[in-house]
């Protein structure tokens, strides 16, 4: 099954909630979930899908886990295959043998969310036939379900999958989520009342307080849930409780004819009213850019001080976020804050400018190396050379140059090379 919808409908919701319930129910043999990130370097990339997914069967199933486990000591090079024979090796294959004595008794689900969230979209078509036509899925009673916007590549081939009866859709858009807006806004509104102990006209929740801010969710999750937790944050700059909802209902948008233009002007409002806009900017534009940098690596890269991010980030109000993820910390933000921060026509002035950001990158690293950061406390020589080569991957020419000299001149005068 497909499920679709535009940014900002609640899929991702929806794919999450079916998940945690699934993972309480003794009633489903088997579950296993994805959620991809393409702003989130360690689950943007196909390569972690079939492992995860193999993993989380394995803590299902001591069956298939020793199915599993025999597959891959019978290739040890399976990780590196292409992300099919992955699949049919870890997870198929081993649900094959699982299913001599016939199907489950139980219902079994794999979850896939944000297939247009991968930055590597060219193994998914194969892979989202080989799940279509999986006779032992279906054998199996296993079922598949894939999220992603319908408008977008993996969508067109999801689509015509569609028309062959190979996949079943449940489009969002033939759902009207204005009244479930509507509740979340109430029921938040009523508890962020309550929680400041606010006067006036502020105690209960105004129903014209409460349409103007549904009517400018304009029927997408995404802005009720950026709005309340803005109005929730705790970051005294920020002003009261009462200051934050007044400047949220004032917000004017432009006359523009954009689908996104109360997001935007929400988004535009949040980050006006952070103190040092520019670190935010240049290090959330970063990671848009190099998604794969780990927000360690982009603070070293940058020059950023960690308690500066540490006083920026809670005025933003839950639009950017830290997670520890494997050893590193990971910048999380909705994929709609980042294609909102990549379209100029949508951000104007708070543009994250690529070209006009590699040379402030750039900047910013030189001056680290050339130390007006301490170098020896935030590189060591594998850090030298692997933010160097992976940031000269997509710079200038002459900048690449320049740079190899400068880090070689550099390395060479702390006696490193």
């Amino acid at each position: 099954m497909w499920l679709s919808g535009g940014a900002g409908t609640g899929k991702t919701t929806i794919a999450h909630t079916i998940a945690s319930r699934l993972m309480k129910t003794p009633q489903v043999a088997l579950s296993s979930f994805f959620f991809p990130s393409r702003f989130d370097h360690t689950r943007n990339s196909t390569a972690s899908l079939a492992p995860t997914i193999a993993y989380q069967l394995c803590i299902r199933s001591p069956i298939l886990c020793r199915s599993i486990s025999s597959a891959i000591n019978n290739d040890q090079g399976i990780f590196t295959r292409s992300l099919t024979t992955q699949f049919q090796t870890l997870i198929v294959d081993p649900l094959h043998n699982f299913a001599t004595t016939g199907p489950l008794e139980l219902p079994a689900l794999i979850v896939i969310d944000g297939l247009d969230e991968f930055v590597d979209q060219a193994p998914l078509p194969e892979l989202v036939d080989l799940l279509a036509s999986s006779v032992t899925l279906l054998y199996m009673g296993v079922r598949v379900l894939v999220v992603s916007r319908p408008n977008s590549p993996i969508g067109d081939i999801l689509k015509a999958l569609t028309s062959r009866n190979k996949v079943s859709q449940l489009p969002l858009e033939i759902f009207y989520p204005e009244k479930d807006i509507k509740q979340y806004l109430a029921d938040n509104l009523a508890r962020l009342q309550a929680k400041h102990k606010t006067t006036g006209t502020w105690r209960s929740v105004d129903v014209g307080i409460l349409d103007t801010m549904f009517n400018k969710s304009s029927g997408m999750f995404i802005y009720a849930s950026t709005a309340i937790n803005y109005l929730d944050s705790e970051w005294p700059s920020l002003g009261s409780y009462s200051q934050r909802l007044r400047k949220l209902l004032s917000i004017q948008p432009p006359m523009a004819r954009s689908e996104f233009k109360e997001l935007d002007s929400l988004y535009s409002c949040i980050l006006l009213g952070v103190e040092n806009v520019e670190t935010v900017l240049v290090t959330v534009g970063f990671s848009c850019h190099y998604p794969d940098f780990s927000f360690d690596q982009i603070r070293r890269v940058l020059g950023v001080d960690v308690k500066i991010m540490q006083n920026v980030l809670p005025q933003l109000g839950g639009l950017v976020t830290l997670k520890p993820s494997n050893g590193a910390t990971t910048m999380l933000f909705h994929s709609s804050f980042a294609e909102y921060l990549l379209d100029h026509q949508r951000s104007q002035d708070l543009f994250a400018d690529y070209e006009l950001d590699q040379a402030q990158y750039l900047t910013r690293f030189l001056h680290t190396l050339s130390g007006e950061h301490n170098t020896e406390k935030y590189f060591s020589l594998s850090d030298f050379l692997l933010i160097q080569m992976r940031l000269a991957v997509q710079l200038y020419p002459l900048m690449r140059l320049y740079i190899l000299e400068f880090l070689v001149s550099s390395l060479n005068q702390k006696g490193r090379l």
